[in-house]
């Protein structure tokens, strides 16, 4: 049995706002493989968030751990002028999380942070995200995550392309 390390910030908030969701405690995970693997679901219904750095700010995306986001999606969406993926620090100092640790739960309502959510989590029974821990992690409806997040549905993502595999003898 794990421990559950929720913040009482995100169960409170939760709670509040009638939420249909379940808390599943895990072992430590970094990573929507990992947690995937752990759990022994379908990568495509573990959202990842990312954060990214646009000229004008921030902004999460969140997206199925068998994508990965097209920054020329975003840029274009947000109509900047230069777009990337935030380092750890960033991560650290402006949203005062541990990397692998966001939820775009606890991040609404950060001054200039919107949220985006992929259009293909959109029609998604049961999404699994983090919970602001690497042993605790959140399932509710995309409808949900998207409502509580007060995000937008957009088109941020592409196909994870799959590593050629090299085949070696002995």
């Amino acid at each position: 049995m794990y421990c559950t390390m929720v913040s009482k910030h995100l169960l409170k908030t939760l709670k509040k706002a009638e939420a249909k969701y379940e808390v599943i405690s895990h072992k430590t995970v970094y990573t929507a493989y990992d947690l995937a693997s752990t759990l022994k679901r379908k990568l495509g219904t573990v959202a990842k968030t990312l954060l990214v750095k646009a000229d004008r700010g921030f902004t999460l995306v969140v997206l199925p751990g068998d994508r990965r986001v097209d920054l020329k999606k975003v840029k274009k969406l947000l109509g900047a002028k230069q777009v990337g993926l935030t380092t750890e620090q960033m991560i650290k100092t402006r949203l005062k999380v541990k990397p692998g640790a966001i939820s775009p739960l606890l991040i609404k309502g950060t001054e200039g942070i919107g949220v985006f959510v992929d259009k293909s989590l959109k029609g998604a029974k049961k999404v699994l995200m983090g919970a602001g821990t690497f042993t605790d992690s959140l399932e509710m409806s995309a409808k949900e995550l998207v409502r509580l997040a007060e995000a937008t549905i957009a088109d941020v993502a592409e196909k994870a392309k799959r590593p050629k595999r090299r085949v070696t003898s002995k």
